[in-house]
């Protein structure tokens, strides 16, 4: 692992599959950490999600992200791509190679929702 422990809102490279229609291709990408527990918490597990530039299929729950803006060099990103909220896989810290970046107050509060979205849908009072 790079210098420092992980924390919520940073983007770090790590291998990490992304489902495909034959077979999850892992490769080595960033990756947003998303996990509000430390490392500590959770025996040294963090959750992340997926960042890519394949962004043909984005969905609801993807947020996109343009290399040439703040939040893109912010995140460290050098093509255009998306933070993918419903990519999420929990790894070990021991993984992730290197700290490249962060995201920002406002896009936290949207991967945040994003999550919520995703994970604790608003079901009809009945």
């Amino acid at each position: 692992m790079g210098a420092g422990s992980p924390e919520r809102g940073e983007v770090w490279l790590t291998p990490f599959p992304m489902p495909s229609r034959d077979q999850a291709q892992s490769k080595l990408r960033p990756v947003l950490v998303v996990s509000a527990a430390t490392p500590e918490q959770t025996n040294g597990t963090v959750t992340c999600a997926a960042i890519s530039s394949s962004t043909y299929r984005l969905t609801d729950f993807d947020i996109p992200v343009a290399a040439q803006t703040r939040l893109g060099h912010a995140m460290g990103m050098r093509r255009d791509g998306a933070i993918f909220c419903a990519i999420l896989q929990t790894t070990s810290v021991a993984q992730l190679l290197r700290k490249i970046g962060s995201i920002d107050a406002h896009t936290q509060v949207r991967v945040d929702a994003n999550l919520k979205k995703l994970l604790f849908p608003v079901s009809a009072p009945q």
